[in-house]
């Protein structure tokens, strides 16, 4: 009786993906020159000839896009102009960037930076620069600000790895990513750790500001009630930040919280492009007392720089970005979703 190729795989101990590998001479960054010589000894050990029907029909069934290269790792990018963004509103992208590039490189793959847009709008694709994405590429890419992309992608027959907060409408896109591998860091759990903390400290009027407070599943609302729920804290204020542009703190929204309903401690929102006084304290910059204690729920802005500078919750980005590539080169991709809790950090 004729051997296999998946009993061949196993008395080697490698996937059927990399003898596959060898038999098409897609070994080139890929499989090791002494791992493809230990797969050809034993497929001649065994005369393996390979099903040349099943060939033809794979052959025939061949998808629409094909991958033209696949030995590269793909991370998209919004738009041609984005790394020239000042350094702090793309901090989170260069620190997933330079861990997909080490990791790609260890493994003596390429990575190749794509941008999908000219205008920076996820439904104005170019889709002419993606028309070398098919089946067989690996695609990564940072927040489901590119969903629209993706899921047309993973039609394609791409293997797909996003980096993704914990957002309130992620159950949303959970259906078009069920073929994906998520990774996604617990913002809940992030708030949770900042309230408790404050707790801990002995505040009782804690304030949460956020710009999706009505939203029911909002992960920093969720987690900020939890635990208020938990300690049977009745104090609850939650603020919807109102500033349309984002590189402004919504200071008149804050103070006029605190005038209503004076709070003492503040879990605040903080996208990495607010402009501060960095001299000044946040409680300053927000026109408040400066007795407040105030905390971010994430630390994508240099919170070191302000003084005093502000405790937040940092997220293992580089590690999740590691793990991205890890298992978008794996010779079996799993889909799925990986969870990364937060880290307070006290400074």
């Amino acid at each position: 009786m004729a051997v296999t190729l998946k009993e061949i795989a196993e008395e080697i101990g490698v996937s059927k993906m990399t003898i596959s590998r060898v038999l098409n001479g897609k070994t080139q960054g890929q499989v090791s020159p002494e791992l493809t010589a230990k797969i050809k000894a034993a497929l001649a050990k065994y005369n393996y000839q390979p099903n040349q029907s099943a060939r033809n029909l794979r052959s025939a069934k061949q998808p629409e896009y094909q991958a033209v290269d696949d030995s590269t790792v793909t991370l998209l990018l919004p738009c041609p102009d984005f790394l020239d963004k000042p350094i702090d509103l793309i901090a989170e992208y260069v620190e997933i960037s330079n861990a997909v590039l080490q990791t790609a490189c260890q493994h003596d793959f390429k990575v190749k930076v794509l941008p999908i847009s000219r205008t920076n709008d996820p439904y104005d694709i170019e889709w002419a620069w993606l028309k070398d994405l098919g089946a067989g590429s690996r695609v990564l890419a940072y927040s489901a600000w590119f969903l629209p992309v993706l899921t047309e992608l993973s039609r394609r027959g791409c293997r797909i790895a996003m980096i993704s907060a914990e957002v309130f409408w992620r159950q949303a896109y959970n259906n078009v990513a069920k073929d994906w591998a998520l990774f996604t860091y617990m913002t809940v759990d992030g708030s949770m750790q900042l309230v408790q903390h404050l707790i801990k400290e002995g505040f009782r009027k804690i304030a949460i500001a956020t710009k999706y407070p009505d939203e029911p599943d909002e992960p920093l609302v969720v987690g900020y009630n939890n635990v208020l729920k938990k300690h049977k804290n009745r104090y609850s204020n939650i603020i919807r930040l109102q500033k349309k542009n984002a590189q402004e703190l919504d200071i008149e929204t804050i103070r006029s919280a605190y005038d209503k309903d004076p709070f003492d401690s503040l879990v605040i929102e903080c996208p990495s492009n607010w402009k501060f006084r960095y001299r000044d304290s946040l409680a300053k910059n927000l026109d408040l007392p400066e007795d407040i204690r105030i905390l971010f729920c994430d630390d994508r802005s240099d919170c070191s720089r302000l003084s005093p500078p502000i405790p937040s919750i940092h997220y293992p980005r580089k590690k999740m970005g590691q793990d991205a590539v890890e298992a978008l080169l794996a010779d079996d991709f799993i889909p799925g979703e990986k969870f990364y809790q937060g880290e307070l950090v006290l400074r």
